[in-house]
């Protein structure tokens, strides 16, 4: 018997809860992230007769994390020195 903290009750066999451990594992999730390189630009307001100083983005890199989970390659990896080959890739 399996007990949340909200105290529900679950009446689940060891293999059951095995078998949902390996699906949640199993389960793969990525982090997508996006890095944005910028470059100052001088700007001339003749309004105000001066330059302003104006952030442009001029490169960008978007790529893919995978998430660590108990269980996974990924967590092996950090904390064991496990090998993986599916730790990241670009999109």
């Amino acid at each position: 018997m399996a007990v949340l903290r909200d105290e529900a009750v679950y009446d689940y066999s060891l293999s059951e809860i095995e078998s949902k451990y390996l699906e949640w594992v199993r389960d793969i999730k990525y982090m997508i992230l996006n890095r944005v390189q910028f470059k100052a630009f001088q700007i001339r307001d003749r309004r105000k007769n001066q330059f302003l100083s104006v952030n442009f983005p001029i490169k960008s890199e978007t790529f893919a994390v995978k998430c660590s989970k108990r269980g996974n390659d990924v967590y092996r990896f950090r904390n064991y020195g496990v090998p993986s080959h599916t730790l990241c890739f670009a999109l």
